[in-house]
C-alpha cells in the first residue's frame, strides 16, 4: 500500500534509492538500493506530490486515508474510512480537485 504526501513533507533518513521500472510510465520509481524493493513514486507531471510505501512512514497509525485506489482488486472483507474511492487510479484531471479537497482539511 502507498501514501500520497507533499514531497516537502518527505524526506528519507535511511538509505538511498535507485530508480527503476521496466515499463514506460508517467511516474519515476525509487527502489531500494540495497534489496531493490519500491520505496517511492513521484509523477513525472510535478505536482508536488511523492506516493511512500505506507510501512516506510513512522507512526503510520496516526495516518487516515483519504483516497482509495484499485478498490476492484481488494480483499472484500477490507475497508478503510477514505472519503473517496475508486475502482482503478482516477484520471489525473480528477487529482487537482482531490488534492485541493484533502489540503482544506
Amino acid at each position: 500500500m502507498g501514501i500520497m504526501i507533499q514531497i516537502d513533507q518527505f524526506e528519507l533518513t535511511k538509505g538511498e534509492t535507485v530508480v527503476g521500472a521496466l515499463h514506460k510510465s508517467d511516474a519515476r520509481y525509487g527502489y531500494c538500493d540495497w534489496c531493490k524493493c519500491w520505496v517511492t513514486s513521484e509523477p513525472r507531471a510535478g505536482n508536488g506530490v511523492i506516493n511512500v510505501r505506507s510501512t516506510l512512514i513512522d507512526g503510520p497509525l496516526a495516518l487516515e486515508p483519504f483516497i482509495e485506489m484499485w478498490t476492484k482488486e481488494k480483499i472484500p472483507w477490507a475497508s478503510t474510512p477514505a472519503k473517496h474511492s475508486f475502482d482503478e487510479t482516477p484520471s489525473l484531471d480528477a487529482f487537482p480537485s482531490l488534492v485541493s479537497e484533502y489540503m482544506q482539511r
